[in-house]
């Protein structure tokens, strides 16, 4: 099976964290979208496809923007 060995690495380029977006909740919402996530079929690309929404889904939930995220899954 898959699995996180560590924490998300998060870079943010040209995008003002809110103050009621922190590190930790983004982290949560990466973790929360890993773990639900079906490997049997999936893929890298997938995976990254659904970290990407769930970011995206909170960060205009909570800020009202919609930032260009790149997300990137490493094999281990």
């Amino acid at each position: 099976g898959n699995y996180v060995i560590n924490e998300p690495a998060l870079e943010a380029h040209g995008c003002v964290f809110a103050g009621n977006v922190t590190y930790d909740e983004i982290s949560t919402i990466v973790r929360r979208a890993v773990e639900g996530y079906n490997y049997e079929n999936g893929n890298k690309e997938e995976l990254a496809a659904t970290i990407r929404k769930a970011v995206k889904n909170y960060f205009y939930k909570t800020t009202k923007q919609a930032p260009l995220l790149m997300i990137t899954v490493l094999d281990v």
